[in-house]
């Protein structure tokens, strides 16, 4: 199925200037869901927010574990209740879910129920099981969609102006019809969680009555880049694997030129240089039909990973292996690597050594938490 990136935009504010928010959000994603939870501990404050992270922290530990979703946010949610009846710290608790393809699920613990917009119309969720344990959540399920959001809201937000200009506080009904007004007047959904916060300040006027969070979850086509990257450890699953490299999705890269000449060959086609090599300075960039990109390998990869975070220097030469990797990375949402075990005595050589190249298989771990770092969806199969 398509998949789908879900976007984030997280908007916080602290009740009180200069203090931690008593909000916590934590997120991630792996290679099937992107996993949300927002965490609201009691009061405000250090205190607040060191139970708000305490529950967080301890939910993604429990599903990074395995445990199943619901039996992790049961698990979580009955500290809390003990921690409210011993007069301790506790936190309500979010828990969204969202698999690749939109599947949705989200958990709720003493917290504002979300909103959905599809098709410029906002909507409050409908609640459809409660779950008892020592204490009661809700759940909700349904289907993200393309273009689609989900607005995920902290008690800060739906009370704002409690007592004042709305007796229960704005409320998410409040917060779906505000939204509806913006979108008559043009607003799109990627602008509406600033918009959200700045109108919970108004209603709440010279004083912010709580912690306000807004977490925007944006479902759009995934930007999806495939690597290949040295050739398999057993040449008899050569085939395979070029076979598999050629048929996934998104823009497909081979790195490497032994692993292009394999490549080519199980293709038949012609592999040709397209600019002879100026040693280190820039290695060789190559041309063959079928395969979006195709680069030399380790001298490669080592200057992609020390211009990866370069925001304002550009390679030498744009049109180089080097500087379409590094534009590929910046651009994709998932990165999925291909990489073969077998050894290239190349890398082998004192010269590699001596200008600091690492090796295909050192510096493709490194490059792969450089890219988690900023956010990126990545994906390690060895072969």
């Amino acid at each position: 199925m398509p998949y789908l990136h879900m976007e984030l935009d997280i908007r916080q504010s602290s009740k009180k200037g200069g203090q931690p928010c008593g909000d916590v959000v934590l997120w991630e994603k792996n290679p099937e869901a992107t996993y949300v939870v927002v965490a609201d501990g009691l009061g405000s404050g250090i205190n607040a927010n060191l139970a708000a992270t305490f529950a967080a922290q301890r939910l993604l530990t429990l599903l990074r574990e395995g445990m199943p979703l619901r039996a992790a946010f049961s698990s979580v949610v009955a500290d809390s209740e003990r921690a409210k009846q011993n007069q301790g710290p506790y936190a309500a608790l979010l828990l969204c879910r969202i698999f690749n393809h939109g599947q949705a699920t989200v958990l709720v613990y003493e917290m504002p129920v979300p909103l959905a917009v599809e098709n410029q119309y906002a909507f409050v969720l409908e609640k459809q099981n409660r779950l008892n344990t020592q204490g009661q959540f809700d759940e909700i399920t349904f289907d993200l969609k393309k273009d689609s959001a989900l607005f995920l809201l902290s008690d800060g937000i739906t009370q704002a102006g409690l007592g004042g200009r709305f007796t229960l506080g704005w409320r998410e009904t409040g917060v779906a019809a505000f939204f509806n007004r913006c979108f008559q007047t043009g607003v799109k959904v990627a602008e509406m969680a600033p918009k959200i916060q700045e109108q919970a300040w108004r209603l709440d006027g010279v004083t912010q009555h709580d912690d306000m969070t807004v977490v925007r979850l944006l479902a759009r086509a995934g930007q999806i880049v495939t690597i290949f990257s040295g050739p398999p450890e057993s040449p008899e699953h050569d085939a395979e694997v070029v076979t598999e490299f050629l048929a996934a999705d998104g823009i497909r890269v081979v790195c490497g030129s032994t692993t292009a000449a394999l490549t080519a060959r199980h293709m038949g086609r012609t592999l040709t240089m397209e600019k002879v090599s100026i040693g280190y300075v820039e290695p060789p960039r190559y041309h063959l039909p079928g395969v979006d990109v195709a680069t030399e390998g380790a001298v490669t990869l080592n200057q992609v990973y020390n211009l990866l975070e370069e925001t304002d220097e550009a390679p030498a030469n744009p049109k180089s292996g080097v500087a379409t990797l590094c534009a590929l990375f910046k651009f994709a949402d998932r990165i999925n690597w291909v990489v073969g075990r077998a050894q290239n005595a190349a890398h082998q050589d004192i010269r590699f050594t001596q200008m600091g190249v690492l090796a295909r298989l050192k510096i493709i771990p490194l490059l792969v938490e450089k890219l988690k770092a900023q956010g990126k969806l990545v994906v390690v199969r060895y072969v």
